[in-house]
């Protein structure tokens, strides 16, 4: 179907929903950010509708697919666009930040119904990778030391580090994960680097140093690749060090467009060249907010 049919029906619903509940614009920050969490449930709901229709279809091919697919979610965004900025005008960081959000998840879309062969799976949680460890680390130490005791002291002291480490809770979970050619791939997608990543730069570090553990102790070959949609220039020295660390593997802007295709066999790179047009598709006064504000330099996919 058109874009232009979906973004009609999006706004057919959400300006009868808007017209049923009253909405008007305020100032009070409760009931405008209210509003807006309303909105977007709706329009989340419409899309799952969309969405369902389309994978219902027997007659598509996962190219179709895809392409329907994507449609669906971008329009949505317009949407999700459009009506917080009408209750809940949009300031530079938020944004910026709302974009790099959108964009996650439109990537997602290609692997999930991929051209190519590969296969989605749930990442080990922490605590299977601590049970492993410790079986290995007993079987070591009751070989190592033949008193029992003194072997059982040893083992405790090991616990006693895994109980420090444990209370930080670490989360293993990225993005994506999918298995291809019996290789493990753990993808992180990352709209941009800037100065407040320190954290979450420290967290793919560890997680990608734990992931290297899963060769020896389930016998799975793990790759960590890194997806960013701005370009290397763009973001600053904590990307450097992920690309440095030879932990990860970093795709940034069009490189990062053809590492999905060379995964998934879709370009979305093309598909986005040849359908997202913001001028075009966002409502005019919108498009002249943004304008304004100095904001459209951020709707760059």
């Amino acid at each position: 179907m058109d874009k232009k049919i979906y973004i009609k029906m999006y706004r057919d619903e959400v300006d009868n929903y808007i017209s049923e509940k009253n909405f008007v614009k305020t100032t009070e920050k409760k009931e405008y950010k209210d509003q807006t969490r309303n909105i977007n449930k709706l329009v989340s709901s419409i899309r799952s509708k969309f969405e369902s229709n389309v994978l219902g279809n027997k007659e598509f091919n996962n190219k179709q697919i895809v392409d329907e697919l994507l449609k669906i979610y971008y329009t949505s965004y317009i949407m999700m666009l459009e009506y917080r900025n009408k209750f809940w005008p949009y300031d530079n960081m938020a944004f910026s930040r709302r974009i790099g959000e959108f964009w996650e998840p439109l990537c997602k879309i290609p692997f999930y119904h991929s051209l190519k062969k590969l296969q989605i799976f749930e990442p080990k949680t922490f605590s299977e990778i601590e049970i492993k460890h410790k079986e290995k680390m007993k079987f070591l130490i009751s070989n190592l030391i033949s008193n029992v005791e003194e072997g059982n002291k040893v083992f405790n002291l090991y616990d006693e580090v895994w109980n420090y480490i444990n209370s930080e809770s670490i989360q293993l979970a990225l993005d994506l994960h999918f298995i291809q050619d019996d290789i493990y791939y753990n993808i992180d997608y990352k709209s941009g680097f800037s100065s407040n990543e320190k954290g979450n730069t420290n967290r793919l570090l560890m997680v990608a140093g734990i992931d290297e553990s899963l060769k020896d102790l389930f016998n799975e070959k793990h790759k960590n690749v890194l997806l960013v949609r701005q370009k290397e220039y763009e973001n600053n020295h904590y990307l450097i060090r992920l690309k440095d660390s030879s932990k990860w593997e970093v795709f940034c802007g069009d490189d990062a467009y053809e590492k999905i295709k060379h995964f998934t066999g879709f370009d979305l790179k093309e598909w986005i060249s040849s359908n997202v047009n913001w001028e075009s598709d966002l409502s005019r006064d919108f498009y002249e907010y943004l304008h304004d504000k100095d904001l459209l330099r951020y709707l760059e996919w």
